[in-house]
């Protein structure tokens, strides 16, 4: 994977142009979940493999107002 990874013209700046250049191109794309399942509900042409990778929690923390 990082053998392909090296390659210039590889890496993409935000998830629209990684979903744009799996569609145009012979290309990957590993994407957060959550994002994942909008595209494939926005776009039939997607289709995920495999599973999740990693899973992390996250919280927001928020002023208490008076």
């Amino acid at each position: 994977m990082w053998k392909q990874m090296k390659k210039q013209n590889v890496f993409v700046r935000n998830n629209r142009e990684g979903v744009d250049k799996v569609l145009k191109e012979n290309y990957a794309y590993l994407m957060e979940s959550s994002s994942l399942e909008y595209e494939v509900q926005q776009n039939c042409n997607l289709t995920p493999i495999g599973g999740v990778l990693g899973s992390k929690g996250y919280g927001i923390a928020l002023e208490k107002s008076e």
